[in-house]
């Protein structure tokens, strides 16, 4: 979501941002557009398919607000450990 036009068209436009851009998808900084949350999750009640969004972000999705209602049994989180010498 660093892009400025494909932010604003997610915040905005999020009901038609999957039409755009469908999945299979990868969204980055996917905090930065929280309103996506809720079209994956109705994308995901429709079509009942795995592996059709993969989110990344530099903060931890359980602890954002709606995140841990809207896809609590929909995903998987894996983290990111930094390698010390």
């Amino acid at each position: 979501m660093d892009d400025p036009i494909l932010h604003a068209s997610a915040e905005e436009e999020s009901g038609t941002f999957f039409k755009d851009n469908p999945p299979p998808v990868f969204v980055d900084e996917i905090q930065k557009a929280p309103a996506l949350f809720e079209q994956i999750k109705l994308f995901l009640d429709r079509e009942r398919k795995k592996g059709q969004f993969f989110l990344c972000g530099s903060q931890q999705f359980r602890m954002m607000k709606g995140v841990s209602e809207s896809l609590a049994e929909c995903s998987c989180m894996v983290k990111k450990h930094n390698k010390q010498n």
